[in-house]
């Protein structure tokens, strides 16, 4: 929080119905360094206050990482209907940031790192339609 930055560092990966944390990400460019604002690190440290001890900054009750489907139906669905944005994705959320950062001018390398693509190329494919 000092230092206003997130770091991913590791994943979350489906195992038969399951899922498991691993200290990898798919690939080494997934590791990286975020920026944060100072109005969201102010709200992260107050949510961070109240969670139960954990190494995940939204962890389940139990401190555990929160299951995507029980997420899902109890909190996003709920959520995006009462903003009326129905159906909306949490994955299209990356989408819409990639899109109002180059909306705004952010350089095409500087979306590809945020974004932990490999290359710029599967940056450009997804989002090349968006580039003036």
């Amino acid at each position: 929080m000092l230092k206003r930055q997130v770091t991913v560092v590791g994943s979350l990966e489906r195992v038969g119905g399951g899922y498991r944390y691993v200290e990898d990400t798919k690939t080494e460019s997934g590791r990286r360094t975020i920026p944060l604002p100072s109005f969201l690190v102010d709200v992260l440290a107050a949510h961070l206050a109240g969670a139960p001890e954990s190494e995940f900054v939204f962890p389940s009750r139990s401190g555990r990482h929160l299951d995507y489907s029980n997420f899902l139906k109890r909190y996003w669905h709920p959520a995006v209907e009462r903003a009326g944005m129905s159906p909306l994705t949490p994955h299209e959320l990356r989408h819409t940031a990639a899109a109002l950062m180059i909306d705004q001018g952010a350089n095409p390398v500087t979306v590809q790192r945020r974004l932990g693509h490999k290359d710029i190329t599967t940056t450009v494919q997804v989002y090349g339609h968006i580039f003036p």
